[in-house]
């Protein structure tokens, strides 16, 4: 491996970790820390308020320019490396100002890095009048399993992290609902095409990041910090999890 690409949302970006509203800190974040025990490059291009669409997006796209395209790297010389986001966070473009930008429902005005802030907090609203646990974690094990078969066809490494939260398990679900048996098949398909080893947090909530950080790492926040991030102490630790978990044994 020569290049750990690393994707994600603030947690992934380091927001926070020198001060109030800092919207990265890739030099202190634990990507950083786990490619320099790999003694690999890295590339970090996570964004605070990420949407899993917006991670899946830009990650494909980077590859298809600088892999298969450019060929600037092989594919064996490339890792993936995703935190994936909260399930409820959508990527949408406003024809007014050409732009993408990421919908959160907990958004508020003055939180919003662009001019259609009104906009935004109203179709964050929306998000909340429509969300719905099961779709959204059925919406998310769709995109992740069609991105995975993506690298796989590619010959590409990869590693995955749930930061906020984990698919809904089987024995959560209300089978009234209209997709209770295409989200059975499909967790059990993502449970047999992708290895334990290759993924944290996928089956247990308290192994993701958010979960195991905030209830058993036992690492506080900064006092500075507005948004709920760990300072570089806990980005450290982080990186450790992953190192253990990904390539304590081997690099696969």
């Amino acid at each position: 491996m020569k290049l750990l690409l690393v994707n994600g949302c603030s947690h992934t970006a380091g927001a926070e970790i020198e001060y109030k509203n800092q919207p990265t800190c890739y030099e202190k974040a634990w990507p950083k820390f786990v490619a320099d025990r790999l003694g690999c490059e890295h590339l970090n291009i996570a964004k605070a308020g990420s949407s899993n669409q917006r991670i899946i997006r830009t990650t494909q796209s980077w590859i298809i320019k600088n892999v298969l395209i450019k060929k600037k790297y092989k594919p064996e010389d490339v890792a993936i490396m995703i935190m994936w986001s909260g399930f409820d966070r959508k990527e949408v473009y406003f024809h007014d100002t050409n732009i993408l930008d990421d919908v959160n429902p907990l958004c508020k005005p003055e939180y919003i890095r662009t001019q259609m802030s009104k906009e935004i907090v109203r179709l964050g609203q929306s998000i909340v009048d429509f969300h719905d646990s099961l779709f959204s974690s059925f919406e998310f094990l769709t995109m992740m399993i069609n991105f995975t078969e993506f690298l796989e066809n590619n010959k590409i490494k990869y590693y995955y992290i749930n930061g906020m939260t984990a698919p809904l398990k089987k024995e959560w679900l209300d089978n009234t609902h209209t997709l209770y048996y295409d989200y059975m098949a499909l967790y059990d398909y993502v449970c047999e095409k992708i290895p334990d080893n290759r993924y944290i947090g996928f089956k247990e909530e308290m192994d993701t990041f958010w979960e195991h950080m905030s209830k058993i790492s036992q690492i506080p926040m900064p006092s500075h910090v507005e948004f709920a991030h760990w300072g570089e102490d806990g980005q450290k630790y982080w990186a450790d999890i992953v190192f253990k978990k990904f390539f304590n044994k081997k690099l696969i």
